[in-house]
């Protein structure tokens, strides 16, 4: 069967490419092969804006208009693999949110500067005291007014965001966002991986339970009042708490941003 691509604009008046993920390529229209663009080459472009000009590049002094990368689409539209790569997909994000547990970390399509989102899975009492809850009917359901489609799952988050936009490893959590968001699993990249913590003290995301279990679990907490203590001494102690994600964590999430 025949097959059909997005063409590159452009491509003719362009000589230097990199590609930035399924369907996706940075070009420029001049090339060059000096230290810091092969630095830049080496660490890969998938976290390239949709502008990029390489910081300190020998020839962009010669014209930064033409040694500027520009990202271009060039997605296949028909053919084989193409219906396959969407239901592969969909059964990726919800065997992802299937097996999340409590305290989890996840990673969601972001937007503007931040390309991914950094999030923890938290328990909801009315889930049963799981962080995730999935549509097992025919229609839509709404969690929390957010609208969740069949099949699909609503996942309890609290969210994190960069301690600084220059540094894309390391995070902290979302002072203006006390309590955990209510989001759908459409976005959904990668789950499950560990952070490392580089900075604060030792704390863990407080479990909603009303009844103690007869397990040791330092989550729980004997009443509905002590919990919400607990939840905000937990945040006020977290806004102190400094994380860092591997950069090959973060580089599987960046690689789906397109198969979305």
């Amino acid at each position: 069967p025949a097959e059909k691509f997005i063409p590159l604009e452009q491509i003719t008046k362009n000589y230097q490419f990199s590609v930035s993920g399924l369907g996706n390529v940075h070009m420029r229209n001049r090339s060059c092969w000096c230290m810091k663009c092969m630095q830049s080459f080496m660490k890969g472009s998938l976290e390239w804006p949709a502008m990029k000009s390489i910081n300190g590049c020998s020839s962009s002094t010669l014209s930064t208009k033409v040694y500027s990368f520009n990202k271009r689409e060039c997605k296949k539209t028909e053919g084989v693999g193409v219906t396959t790569t969407r239901m592969d997909r969909m059964h990726d994000r919800n065997e992802l949110a299937s097996n999340l547990t409590h305290g989890d970390w996840m990673l969601f399509k972001g937007q503007d500067e931040q390309q991914v989102w950094l999030g923890r899975a938290v328990s909801k009492e009315e889930w049963s005291n799981q962080c995730i809850w999935k549509n097992d009917t025919g229609s839509i359901q709404y969690a929390d007014t957010l609208p969740i489609g069949r099949n699909e799952y609503a996942i309890n988050v609290h969210w994190y965001t960069l301690k600084q936009v220059d540094n894309p490893l390391v995070y902290v959590i979302e002072r203006e966002e006390s309590k955990p968001i209510v989001n759908n699993n459409r976005e959904l990249l990668h789950a499950g991986f560990p952070m490392t913590q580089v900075l604060g003290s030792r704390s863990r995301v407080p479990r909603r339970r009303n009844v103690r279990s007869v397990q040791n679990d330092d989550y729980e907490y004997d009443t509905p009042a002590s919990l919400q203590i607990t939840e905000g001494h937990w945040f006020r102690k977290e806004c102190g708490n400094v994380w860092q994600i591997a950069q090959e964590d973060k580089d599987v999430a960046l690689a789906k941003l397109d198969l979305l």
